[in-house]
């Protein structure tokens, strides 16, 4: 399900959420010339701190790369207006060549809750807004004129211009591992892309996914199974764990020790071997979101000793 035919594996980088333009477009750059598939932004209207739009950062992606795709790890289209959306998701598609892929989620419950509130979207509510818009989404994308008379949005003859590159088609990989994000992939993604999983858990919900996919009469093979994981790589297991540690233990309040078996860490073998794992259970694709001191030669590093040997599986 989602496997390359030769069994690669394909990686993508999330850029800082954060961080100076040079910084930013030379680590895009870097990744494009060092073989990863993907760049990708994050997404959050309220952080607290210093956290940049995705979307205009993807703009300036697109225009420093050539080849690459582009993505949104994990963008929350309930706290934006569809029609506005769905008109700078297909403008990013056209100025990067059809390369976009729209991840997207409903987000976490006890993260920044506030940016729920400043859209009007009650939190018990989100999950329902955003199956709504993602049909809407799909609709402006492929017809004109269109109407719509929904329970959390109403709009009357919209022709959103222009539509996306590859015949009015924009892959949207879903986030989420609660059995509705399976359900919501099943229903409107090409691929599947949660977070902070074991191998376990992840070959567990894979199957889960499966039969969703079934019970919607798609072909299982039609879905990509994607890991959006929190990394680091250095000369050894501590190494990468002092670097990793700080952050996310910022992020989440709490010790990194509950988090450690659910990031990506250690050496290039130590990378490849964990990523193996995860392909084992159902994994095509891998989004790092990279905890380093040398942004650029962290990701010349990985694109010399790690992503050789994933395309070589």
């Amino acid at each position: 399900m989602g496997r390359e035919p030769d069994g690669a594996i394909t990686l993508g980088l999330v850029l800082p959420p954060a961080d100076e333009p040079a910084r930013l477009w030379g680590a895009a750059r870097a990744a494009e010339h060092h073989g990863f598939h993907s760049v990708w932004v994050t997404d959050s209207t309220l952080p607290g701190y210093p956290w940049l739009d995705g979307l205009p950062v993807l703009g300036g992606v697109a225009a420093v790369t050539d080849t690459v795709h582009l993505g949104t790890s994990i963008f929350v289209p309930a706290r934006r207006n569809p029609v506005l959306l769905a008109h700078t998701l297909t403008t990013l598609d056209y100025l990067s060549g059809g390369r976009l892929i729209f991840g997207v989620g409903v987000g976490e419950r006890d993260l920044r809750p506030q940016e729920y509130a400043i859209a009007g979207v009650p939190m018990e509510q989100r999950g329902a807004v955003t199956d709504e818009y993602l049909g809407l989404l799909r609709r402006l994308w492929t017809e004109s004129a269109v109407t719509h008379e929904g329970r959390f949005f109403q709009c009357r003859d919209i022709t959103v211009e222009p539509k996306p590159v590859r015949q009015g088609r924009l892959p949207m990989w879903i986030g989420g591992k609660a059995d509705d994000s399976l359900r919501r992939a099943a229903a409107h993604g090409e691929g599947w892309m949660p977070t902070l999983l074991t191998v376990a858990d992840y070959q567990r919900l894979w199957a889960a996914l499966g039969e969703h996919l079934h019970a919607t009469g798609r072909d299982a093979a039609s879905m990509t199974g994607g890991l959006y994981i929190f990394a680091a790589i250095g000369p050894s297991h501590e190494a990468a764990r002092a670097v990793l540690a700080p952050g996310i233990e910022a992020i989440f309040h709490a010790p990194f020790a509950h988090f450690e078996p659910l990031c990506l860490l250690g050496t290039a073998d130590d990378w490849v071997e964990q990523i193996g794992r995860f392909a084992a259970a159902g994994v095509s694709h891998v989004n790092v979101l990279l905890y380093t001191q040398d942004l650029l030669g962290d990701v010349q590093h990985i694109g010399e000793a790690v992503v050789p040997r994933l395309r070589a599986r």
